[in-house]
């Protein structure tokens, strides 16, 4: 059976993180592009430190609606990529 998205559309989430003071950020997860063969579905992670705040943007993009079954596996890699890459981990250190 083909796969099916819905009508296309684009997701954008942007959270802002307030650092407590007397922390630094020790790690913080690089920005990442990512798009799949005939560029279908995109998803874009950025990830910026000032001061006493981070944000991160998370933009995932669908541009077809009903996909053929040959393209499951090439899905399934995209959206294992966009969760390992959502779920990297913010290190904070005392200063």
């Amino acid at each position: 059976m083909p796969i099916y998205f819905g009508p296309t559309k684009q997701e954008k989430y942007i959270i802002t993180l307030g650092i407590p003071s007397g922390y630094t950020v020790e790690n913080l997860p690089s920005p990442l592009k990512i798009n799949t063969e005939d560029e279908v579905f995109s998803f874009l992670f950025n990830s910026k430190y000032e001061t006493d705040t981070i944000q991160i943007g998370v933009t995932i993009q669908v541009n077809k609606v009903l996909l053929p079954t040959s393209y499951y596996e090439m899905l399934k890699e995209f959206f294992q990529r966009t969760i390992e890459k959502q779920n990297e981990k913010i290190v904070l250190k005392k200063a």
